[in-house]
């Protein structure tokens, strides 16, 4: 099984275990655990797919992680200002309001000067690590590993849905029917009244016979 589809399943069984109704606290525990798993994998195609050398892979992941960790902290930073900025706008207009959002806008755009920094910086790391094949590579991977990851959870659960279907109709056609002993016989008054149908037919048939 290659490791891009245990990434699949792990992901897939990570997020059933998520939707059952654990405390959060085992949620968050859980969730952590699958992504962790994820990040192995990741680690893992990236060394095979840009070919990195021991060397390389020693010095490129460590920078990598820090990296991953910041971007990870930006989107958190920028997410709490959002949500202050989105408070504010409801208020009624005063001075003090339309001063804080002004904060706040300014806040945002130091945020993102900050972040484009931090990406040249890091991309500067890289070319001191990656030759150019393997700088361009590492480019184009991040959006195949995801969308391989995808098709890959797609996949595993389609399989887990059909097998329930297939559980279910192997287990109609291997249904055995009811043996003859196990069949209800038919209650005194149908017999009694298929007696007296019986008889009636026979008195009908006799008296066209004597009329003939």
């Amino acid at each position: 099984m290659s490791t891009i589809k245990q990434a699949g399943i792990l992901l897939c069984l990570g997020l059933a275990l998520l939707s059952a109704s654990d405390a959060s606290a085992l949620k968050a525990e859980k969730r952590a655990k699958v992504r962790k798993q994820i990040e192995k994998v990741r680690t893992w195609e990236m060394t095979r797919d840009l070919e990195l050398s021991e060397g390389q892979a020693r010095s490129l992941f460590p920078v990598r992680d820090q990296y991953r960790t910041e971007e990870r902290e930006f989107k958190e930073e920028r997410k709490r200002i959002e949500e202050e900025l989105d408070s504010l706008v409801t208020l009624r207009q005063d001075p003090a309001s339309e001063k804080e959002i002004l904060h706040r806008l300014e806040r945002l755009k130091l945020l993102d000067r900050q972040k484009s920094t931090r990406r040249v910086e890091y991309q500067q790391k890289l070319g001191r690590i990656l030759d150019t094949r393997q700088q361009a590579r590492y480019e184009l991977f991040e959006k195949k590993f995801d969308r391989r990851l995808r098709k890959m959870i797609q996949d595993v659960r389609k399989e887990s849905v059909r097998k329930p279907h297939r559980i279910s109709q192997d287990s109609l056609r291997n249904r055995k029917p009811a043996d003859s002993k196990d069949r209800k016989k038919p209650s005194k008054t149908i017999r009694k009244n298929e007696k007296k149908k019986k008889k009636s037919s026979d008195e009908s048939t006799r008296r066209k016979s004597r009329g003939s």
